[in-house]
Parts: structure tokens; sequence; C-alpha cells
């Protein structure tokens, strides 16, 4: 690889970003929302060093929603937002998915709720048609029309739809129109205009969920573009009958023209006529299958975005098909905005690290607007496992939370300033998904794992690629002689990753680029099929093996590292400089690269806004875990020789003081439960016990009895809630619920209590009420779009003691998976430690700890000529360093050293370390057979092993 440009970049005007490039937060509108708590929040926000903020309603509302209240808050965000200069988007819907107008558009009939297919085989007496059933064939796939002359007991295929009366028909352009009339005309008609307003987003519209789509709009459409009656075809759609690629193909090109026309495409127009942006993302794009389900393909959809988005949900490395499909069409495109959801579902415990190492991994794949899953308005109830982690006020490490926002900031800007140089157009395979899909995830799995395998040993290689969606590249794609050109993007290779299908077009537009010179590489088998119907792809081709050996000896290769190291490198070009991001994607392993390229590079540090004032050492390159680079070209100049080992290392072993620490917790999810507060039942956990009064349906008293060991009488505070609603006692002595304050989320009453030594015993006295329709919604399965904005108004939840103490565990302790220990209890609250080992700080005193603690110890120094601090990744989300009363600094992520020879001293030092974590061992889930969970919902917080699961802390 040669570079361009021997000057060094000016990158002072990345230093400051404008804050449309800060990341913004997903909040979650779900209480009790007044203006005064939104505009607190959003201060809070815009200290954190956040942009914005797309404000989203939940299930929880205790206001109706797009209420008088509810809009008088919406102008509160608008005004703050406006005032602070953050980005200020609108959500279109109560709850998720977009699209039913909180359920006014499905309330309007059959005809616009969601319709999906269903493929069964009955026997023929079975078969009395109904208005559902779309067609019956015989097993030979011969129609049938009257299935009363057949023998009873012979066997039919049917197909037939089902109605889901609460989502929509999205592929129907009269659900879409009454959407906007329900949503977003709703909104401008209460607001009066949308100034202040960036834009709208749309949350995971969709076709169906897991099943095949339908619409009773596709028989007339088909037929009039093809000539031919759809109805009797669908048996096709399921089984091998003669014709069925074809006809497959045909279908689904037609469902995914819909979809991205219909919903996409009026609503973008809708949006930007009115001068906001149409912003959001469908559902399930990471997988081939899952967005043919529910978007049929996401790429023309992307088309019709002004701002186009994918979700990343859970705490897991990034698999490029889902973020290169939308960064793609972006750039073919020519939109500057790729936006990302990220971080749903990663759980309490998500550190500053692993974030750093999600959000780099889509960075370097061309995302350059970050959004944050979730900020949660409040945590009452169930809210506190809404798919965690609350990405907000209620994390200790919250106000330490500038410096990744401001790194990400430099980065987002970079990026959506540069473009990615692309060396190959890989042919996305959904054209031989659609041939190959017969209603089952099984059908697709080679596809799957051919293009996942492509993608990422392009990247591991530097070879920057691009998908080329067939129905993008059909309107805007040409040849130039040996170059392909998609839209604004220009490609001088192309590769088909053994594919069964393409289209004619496609064929068409290959054949003639082939013969203008340029390069089709083909990985494995060509197509056999061209739209659906079986033919040879007739031009000249590279024929390569279908393996990662195959694909490496087709393409130079500008960055070499060891096998299997999982790095992603792409290269980039900013106002006419070179730069190349290269991220390590193994968290927990180190990897070692060097770049095959001439000249010298610089590396730029988005945590500083510097670059370097001396070149690397492109030969020798090194990344720990989760970490990324970021390297210009730059002049020639000598490369400085490596540092000098230490030649004395000084460990700081043995116990630490406690020299501060934020308030302790000892959280009481398990109590008794009494109806008449004298006959009490086996102590339960109190998720079982609100469980298993909710089946029950009837509204009525409840007592629970919290029991709870101290080692001596103390002052502390009793956090609950709803104390407005409950009667507390302690050891029989009446609890005043005038709170003093509140703790972690303003839902979290502290309530002034002592204590005794021994055993106390607490309870609580309230009313077990629901309406009706709440139990329906919560003891029947239906569509989330339903299930998504119940507000269930009496929620059994744990408390919390709170001060200053230490929680001790008096039973079996053991190491759990992924970095937890398991505690059996019972816990017995006493005195805070005053001193500790530095590790494992959960089994001296914290096992249920949110906050920050600070150690301190004494170290005795020798002369030297340079210091290094250095020490292993902690489990810590924030750990923040200082040295004889100088602040170091606060360690986010790798590397964890820091040059301090100015800071210490020949002889006694004084090291302190404040470590801040997260609300995990508070709010849970604490009975994981995983331990750690990497994919947290509300389901993930059910009990599943007796013992105490904690994730460790120090």
């Amino acid at each position: 690889m040669s570079q361009i440009g021997t000057g060094m970049p000016n990158v002072d005007r990345l230093r400051e970003p404008e804050t449309e490039y800060r990341t913004r937060n997903y909040w979650g509108w779900l209480e009790n929302i007044t203006p005064e708590e939104t505009v607190w929040q959003i201060d809070r926000m815009h200290e954190a060093g956040l942009g914005g903020y797309v404000m989203h309603a939940r299930g929880g509302l205790t206001i109706p929603y797009a209420g008088d209240q509810w809009m008088d808050s919406v102008k509160a965000m608008i005004r703050r937002g406006r005032e602070l200069g953050m980005v200020t988007i609108i959500d279109d819907e109560h709850g998720w998915p977009s699209g039913f107008g909180a359920g006014k558009v499905n309330g309007k009939g059959k005809e616009y709720q969601l319709k999906y297919l269903l493929c069964e085989e009955i026997r023929a007496g079975e078969a009395g048609r109904n208005e559902c059933t779309l067609g019956l064939w015989t097993k030979e796939y011969a129609p049938v029309e009257k299935p009363e002359a057949l023998p009873p007991e012979e066997t039919l295929i049917r197909v037939y739809k089902r109605y889901d009366p609460y989502y929509v028909d999205n592929m129907d352009p009269r659900v879409v129109e009454a959407f906007i009339e329900a949503s977003y005309q709703d909104y401008l008609d209460k607001l009066g205009t949308f100034d202040g307003v960036y834009g709208i987003f749309s949350d995971e519209p969709q076709t169906a969920r897991y099943a095949t789509p339908w619409s009773d709009i596709l028989p007339e459409l088909y037929e009039k573009e093809e000539g031919e009656a759809l109805l009797p075809q669908l048996v096709k759609l399921f089984y091998p009958a003669p014709g069925c690629e074809r006809v497959r193909v045909k279908v689904y090109r037609l469902m995914e023209r819909c979809f991205a026309e219909n919903y996409a495409g009026k609503l973008q127009k809708w949006c930007e006529e009115r001068g906001v942006a149409f912003t959001g993302h469908t559902c399930l794009e990471e997988d081939l299958v899952g967005q043919l389900r529910c978007s049929i393909g996401t790429m023309p959809f992307y088309r019709n975005m002004t701002v186009p988005g994918v979700d990343w949900l859970t705490r897991t490395a990034v698999r490029p098909l889902n973020t290169l499909q939308l960064t793609s069409a972006a750039q073919q495109t020519g939109k500057k905005r790729v936006l990302c959801e990220m971080f749903g579902c990663a759980g309490w415990n998500v550190s500053l690290e692993e974030m750093k190492w999600i959000a780099q991994m889509q960075a370097a794949l061309g995302i350059n607007d970050h959004l944050q899953h979730l900020g949660l308005y409040s945590l009452r109830g169930s809210r506190k496992r809404e798919y965690p982690a609350s990405l907000h006020y209620q994390q200790p490490w919250f106000t330490k939370y500038r410096p990744y926002n401001d790194y990400f900031a430099r980065v987002c800007k970079l990026i959506a300033e540069s473009r990615m140089e692309t060396d190959v157009l890989v042919i996305h395979p959904m054209e031989s998904v659609w041939a190959a899909y017969d209603g089952s995830e099984k059908s697709c799995e080679p596809l799957q794992k051919g293009i996942d395998m492509t993608l990422e040993t392009l990247l591991e290689m530097g070879v920057s690629p691009h998908l080329g969606d067939e129905a993008l590249m059909r309107m805007l794609g040409r040849a130039e002689g040996h170059t392909l050109i998609v839209g604004e993007c220009r490609y001088e290779a192309v590769l088909l990753p053994d594919i069964c299908a393409i289209s004619s077009d496609t064929a068409r537009l290959l054949k003639e680029y082939s013969a203008g010179g340029g390069r089709v590489v083909c990985a494995g088998d060509a197509p056999r099929l061209i739209d659906g119907v079986p033919g040879a792809l007739d031009i000249g081709m590279e024929k390569i093996e279908m393996s990662p050996e195959g694909i490496q000896g087709a393409f130079e290769a500008p960055v070499r590292a060891a096998p299997g190291k999982g790095l992603y490198v792409t290269r980039w070009d900013w106002q006419g400089q070179r730069f190349l991001y290269v991220v390590n994607n193994g968290l927990h392993a180190c990897a070692d690269f060097r770049l095959e390229a001439e000249g010298c590079w610089y590396e730029y540090d988005p945590e500083t806004g510097n670059m370097a004032k001396e070149p690397v050492d492109a030969g020798r390159m090194h990344l720990e875990g989760g970490q990324a680079v970021i390297l210009f070209a730059g002049p020639r100049a000598p490369i400085p020789s490596p540092l000098p080992p230490a030649r004395e290392t000084v460990k700081l072993e043995g116990e630490w003081r406690v020299a501060a620490c934020t308030e302790n917790a000892l959280t009481l999810d398990h109590c008794r439960l009494s109806f008449d507060g004298e006959t009490w039942e086996d102590e339960e956990y109190i998720l079982d016990i609100q469980k298993r009064l909710m089946k029950e349906e009837k509204n009525r008293e409840v007592y629970l009895k919290f029991s709870f060991t101290s080692e001596e009488g103390m002052e502390l505070f009793l956090l609950a809630e709803d104390v407005e609603k409950c009667a507390f006692t302690l050891n029989g002595e009446k609890v005043s619920s005038e709170p003093a304050d509140w703790r972690v989320d303003k839902c979290l009453k502290a309530l002034p209590v002592r204590c005794k030594r021994g055993e106390n015993q607490l309870v609580v006295r309230r009313m077990f009420v629901n309406p009706e329709r709440v139990y329906y919604v919560k003891n029947h399965a239906m569509h989330e779009a339903e299930s998504n904005r119940v507000t269930v108004e009496t929620e059994l939840e744990a408390v919390y003691l709170w001060g200053d103490f230490g929680v001790y565990n008096l039973g079996a302790q053991a190491d759990g998976p992924r970095r937890t220990a398991a505690m059996e209890g019972p816990f017995v609250v006493g005195k805070r430690p005053e001193a500790v080992e530095a590790d494992r700080l959960e089994a001296q005193g914290f096992p249920f700890f949110a906050g920050t603690v600070a150690l301190e110890k004494t170290a005795v120094l020798p002369r030297a000529d340079r210091a290094v601090l250095a020490f292993d990744r902690p489990d810590a989300i924030v750990t923040g360093v200082y040295v004889n009363g100088s602040k170091v600094k606060d360690f986010c992520w790798a590397p964890y050293r820091a040059d301090v020879t100015d800071l210490v001293r020949e002889g006694e030092n004084t090291i302190r370390v404040e470590i801040t974590n997260s609300c995990r061992n508070l709010f849970g889930p604490h009975y994981s057979r995983e331990g750690e969970s990497y994919a947290v919902g509300p389901m993930g917080f059910g009990k599943d092993v007796a013992h105490k699961q904690f994730v460790r802390l120090g």
C-alpha cells in the first residue's frame, strides 16, 4: 500500500467538535413526566458531555402519552435543548416498534393490522376454507379448489395468513398515511412548529417478526408486474415446488420495495418537507434471515432516510455485516451522517472500556452518529430492568462520563468529514437469501456464514469493503471502463461471495464492467440463478476458493497481523490526508501487527485531541485488548528509540487504608408475604411474589416482611419506592414515610431509621392494585407493540439499606462465571472496613456497593530517572489515581499506565486510588446462571440459582 501526502495534518479543528458530533442519549420517558424534571435531566446530560437525546415514550407512563402534561414537557425539552445548543430528536411512537400510532392505527381495523404467512400440513377433512386460508395444495403441489371432494385423510398443504391486532401492515401506503396523521401530524399540530427539533426517530418498524411477511396489497401488485396470479404460487415460498426460486425472488423483491418506499419514503418526504430529519433504524438487521422477516432487505430502506441508522444490542463484538450494510448504502447515496443505537441489553456493569470497544468498531466501519441506549427517566419498579444499563444520572460513574463523550465527539467529527477508501464491492447475498428461504432459518445458514467470513477476512487484511445491494445497484450503478460506480462510490474490484442468485440487472452491469476491463472475483461457485431462474453468469471472472486463504490470496493486504487476532482495519481520506483506523476487536486479547506501507505514520489520540510529534514504528505495532489506534500518514522522520525498561519494579501489594467512601448498600430482595399481617408465608424472592400476584389477578392489601441482621445498633436509611402508598414498621415501631432525600434515582426515597443489634424485621403494608387490562396484557402473549407500553400500577420491589457500614457474607463463597463472586449469604451489616486488599472489594464489605471508594497506601520508592505507574485492567468503571496529592488521571480504558516521574519522590509516597463502579451489584441480576450476563433484559432477572452473584470490584 502506498501513501499520499507528506505534510502533518492539522487536527486542531477536531479538538472542540460541534455539539452535533457529540454522543446522544436514547432517553426513555416512562413515568411521571414533568417540565421541571425534564429540564433537570437535560442539564445532567449536558454536564456529562452528551450532545443531545432522542426522547422515547416507553411502558410505565403515569400520565397520558401526548396529553397536555406530556406536551408541556416536550416543549420544555425543546426550549432547554435550544438554550444549551443540544440536538433534540423526538421518537414517533409510544413504545416500539414504530408504526401503530399508540394503538390508533391498528385500531382502525383488520385491513390496517399486521399480517404474516404460515404454512401447515392438514387432512383434507379439516380443510374447510375460512377468510385466512390463501391456498390449498396436494403434496405434489397441485392446487386444490374443493377439498371436500378428496378423501378426508389425504394430506394437504395449507398456506394462510394470520392477523396481529396489536401491530400494523407497514407495506400498505394507507397504513403509513394513517400513522403520519396519528403521530407526526399530531406532534406538529400540538407543538405548532418543529423549530428546535432536529429530527424524528422511527424505532424498529417492521413487516413481521420471526415469520414470513404478508400484505393484502401484494396480489394485485404482483399480478400487474409479473402477469400471473400470486395466490396460486404461495406454496412455493415454503416448498421446493417447480419454479419456487423465481417466485420467491419476485415476491420478496416486491415486498422490499413496498416497505422501503411506502414506509421510509413517505416518512422521509413528510419530514424533510417540514425541515426535520427522518432517522431511526429497522429491526434484526444483524443477520440475513432476521432482516428478511423484519424488513425484507435493509439497504434500500436506508436510501429513504435522512440519517439512516442501525441497532447493536448486547455487550458483544460487532458483526461487520450489520454495520457495513448501513455505511455502504449511506456513502453510495451521499448521506453524511450514519447512526448506531448501541449498548442496549449490555447490563448495568457495562464499562466505559467495553462501550469504547463496541463504539470504535462501529466507527471504524463508518458510524459517525452515536446513540447510547438507554437513559431512563425513572427506575421505579420494573424500569430498572428495562434492558439495562441506564446510561444516565443513576450510575455512580455518570459525573466522570465526559472523557468518553469527548473522545467520541472527536472521532465522529473525523469520520463524518472523511471518506472510506474502499477497495472492493462485495455483492450482498440478499437475492440469494430470497431464493433459498423456505420459512426456516437453516435454509440460509451457509449464506450467513459465507458473508460473515468474507467481510471479516477483508477487514483483517485492511481491504476496506463495501456491500453492493442489487436494488441500489439497479438504481445507481454504472460501469466506466475498469471502474464500477454505485452512486457516489467507485470500486476497482467486485467480489461475488459464493452466492446462488443475482438479478438480471446486476448480471448486465457486471458484464459491461468486465468487458471494460473491470475485475470480478468469484469466491466459490458462481451464481446459478438469474432473477430466480437457472442461468449462467457469462462474464470473465477470477475464480478463488471460498475461504480466508482464498480471499487473502486475491487481494493485497496493507496490514499484517498474527492469524486470528481479529483486527478491523479501514482506510480513510480526511481532506486530502490519509489515515488508518485499526481496532482490536478482541476485548481480552492483545494483537501485534505491522503495516506494509511506505513512509511514516503518526498517532492521533482522540482522548487528548493531540497528534503525536514523532512517528510510530510501523513494523512493530501493539494493541491491548479492546484498544484502537488512528494513524495518519505524515512526513518522514526518524523512528524514536523505545524507552528502556524499568530497572526496578515496586509492587503495591497488601492492605490499603479505606480513606473515603460513598454510602454503602444492602439489597433486601427476599421477604415473607401475608394478606392479614398475622399469617406469613415462607420467604420468597420479591419478583416471584410480584409475578404470582399478577397471575392471580386480585386487588387486595398485602404485607411484606423483610429481615436483616446488624452487628450493632446504628443510624441508616431505608430506600424504598412508592413510600406515599406504603406503611412501614421496623421492629414494630412505625417508620415515618417522609423521606429525608433520595438516593441513586429520585424514585428511591431515603427514610431515616435506626436498626437494633441482631435481627431486624421490616414490614411494608400496601395495596396491590392493577387495572384488569394490565393483568390481561401481562398474563397473555401478544405483540410487543402492546406489551411494551403497558404501565403496571403496583410493582413490589426490593428495598435497600443505605449508609456508612460494611456488608459481610456469613455463608460460603466461590468464584462464579465471567468474573463474578457467588455468595450464599446470609448477609450482616457491621462497621465499614478500615483496611482492605485492593482486589475483590465485593468480598470485603462491599457486595452491593454502588459508588466510589478511595484507597490509600504509602509506598517507599527508590530514586529513579523515570517512573511509570502501571496496573492490570481493574474491576471498576473508572479508576482515578493520585500520587502525593496530585491527580495522574481517571483511567477508563487501556492502556493502564502513565508516566509519573514528575510526581514521585525518593522515599515515602502516598498513592491514592479512587474506584468507581456501577449499579450492577445493587440492582442485579443476582441469580443468573451466566454469572455476568452480556445480554440483559427483563426476563434475565429471574431466579435461576439460589446464591447471589456479584461482579468483582477492585
